[in-house]
């Protein structure tokens, strides 16, 4: 059988946007910070009575209507999040009842934040492998206005709600071709939950990505026996756009190859890569694709996806 790839990808962004230029009199600050440090200019919002669950099946919803397929043959449904409707049921349990899914299905959660996309696609392709599964759903879903401080600079003004639904199958279009994971010891305070509300260390989250990012890429290509040069798009983690253009800088990318798409909708967390692979996975125009999100943990997972056929 041949490995199990990305076929296509549904995306859900709540019609809601907050725009940040309306709020940096309240936060001291000017359009550079709004426009060149965090990029984010307007982020999304999910409506109140909104349920992580109901981000979910909307992805679905519009995967189906872009990529219609039978919903009878999906084995595995897998939701990354950290932010579920309740700590009891899992999400993709939810999602199982709403998209009336048969009841052999394999349903489970993944709690993992900005590297959630990489580690769930990995989770999933390798227990669809394992079980000889058909078709798989890897659907991200953060939406961190419930944890969010309206009142914390750092946090308020960056991240956005949002949800995607991947449609894994065999042969696909896009398969996994090399990984990297791994996590900076020690460092899993600099952003946490506490009391219900997300803390973050801008400053030290910075320098993990800053250090750990090229190092992680650089042993994808190595593996892959890839330069730079042969990698037709490197989607990062939306954390900032000044972290990435940072990362840009650092590892000499060429910058029309490394896309910054957060700047009307925010921070989406483990739905920020994609939000942007859908596009490149519905035009087909890359042969290979270079995937690394990080953050929580403080950790990262980057992969190398290359398309079906190409030599």
């Amino acid at each position: 059988m041949a490995a199990y790839g990305i076929s296509a990808i549904g995306t859900y962004l709540p019609e809601q946007r907050v725009d940040n230029f309306e709020s940096m009199e309240r936060f001291a600050v000017g359009r550079e910070f709004v426009e060149t440090k965090i990029g984010v200019q307007r982020k999304a919002l999910k409506a109140k009575q909104e349920k992580t669950s109901d981000l979910s099946v909307n992805a679905v919803e519009h995967l189906l209507s872009k990529h219609p397929f039978d919903l009878g043959e999906v084995d595995i449904v897998v939701v990354v999040t950290q932010n579920p409707d309740r700590n009891i049921p899992h999400v993709s349990a939810v999602v199982h009842e709403r998209l009336d899914l048969l009841d052999h299905v394999i349903c489970y959660d993944l709690s993992h934040g900005c590297a959630g996309f990489v580690y769930g696609f990995a989770s999933l392709s390798s227990m669809m492998e394992t079980q000889r599964l058909r078709k798989g759903l890897l659907i991200t879903a953060d939406p961190y206005s419930m944890i969010v401080d309206p009142q914390d600079k750092s946090t308020s003004m960056l991240f956005g709600d949002g949800a995607t639904a991947t449609l894994v199958e065999a042969p696909g279009t896009y398969f996994a071709q090399t990984y990297d994971f791994g996590i900076l010891p020690k460092s899993h305070q600099h952003l946490m939950v506490d009391s219900g509300k997300l803390h973050m260390n801008g400053r030290e989250l910075f320098n993990f990505a800053a250090r750990s990012v090229p190092k992680s890429i650089s042993k994808v290509l190595g593996k892959a026996n890839k330069d730079i040069e042969n990698v037709d798009q490197f989607i990062l983690h939306q954390g900032s756009k000044y972290l990435v253009d940072t990362l840009i800088r650092r590892m000499g990318l060429p910058k029309d190859r490394v896309p910054f798409a957060a700047a009307e909708y925010g921070n989406t967390v483990s739905s920020s890569i994609p939000l942007i692979l859908a596009e490149e996975v519905d035009q087909k125009r890359c042969n290979s694709i270079l995937l690394c999100g990080f953050g929580v943990g403080l950790s990262w997972g980057t992969m190398l996806l290359k398309r079906v056929g190409d030599a």
